[in-house]
């Protein structure tokens, strides 16, 4: 859990439907570049993480189903 008293606010960006996390490093090669699209994250803060990198499009979804 992250301790929110020892951030600044400008330090923490939140996940937002239509977000795109990719995994950037791994202890093996196999997971490496695997994405996951944020949707339904509702009222939840969560954030992507160490090693990832977050991508958000100008528009609502990246993908459109």
């Amino acid at each position: 859990m992250i301790n929110s008293s020892k951030l600044k606010s400008n330090d923490l960006v939140l996940l937002q439907d239509g977000d795109l996390v990719i995994l950037e490093a791994l202890e093996d090669y196999e997971g490496i570049a695997k994405s996951a699209e944020v949707i339904n994250i509702g009222q939840k803060r969560a954030v992507a993480g160490l090693h990832t990198f977050l991508f958000r499009a100008d528009d609502k979804y990246l993908a459109k189903i």
